[in-house]
């Protein structure tokens, strides 16, 4: 970083901080890990325990999503129904 000093309207001085851009590269980034380690991990991931609980966690909320969607839909359109249901009949007693 290039700091340089320059002075202000009414004279104080203030230090101004500029940074320069790095040149972009076309060389890609290597993974810190080697592929050993890698491909151990993912060898791995289907026996550990985590995997398994994050499976059941995503089951039991698509059940509980699913239930809760077809709530809505039910509430709703049962309400739709009886609400029209129940003034046509109220109407046609008058």
């Amino acid at each position: 970083m290039a700091c340089s000093l320059e002075r202000g309207i009414a004279g104080e001085k203030y230090e101004r901080i500029t940074q320069t851009q790095p040149h972009p590269t076309l060389v890609l980034d290597t993974p810190d890990e080697p592929p050993q380690t890698l491909l151990r991990a993912v060898l791995r991931a289907p026996v550990e325990a985590r995997t398994w609980k994050q499976l059941l966690y995503l089951v039991v909320v698509f059940v509980l999503g699913c239930a809760a969607v077809c709530y809505l839909f039910i509430g709703i359109g049962g309400g739709l129904y009886l609400s029209v249901f129940l003034v046509g009949f109220r109407c046609s007693r008058w």
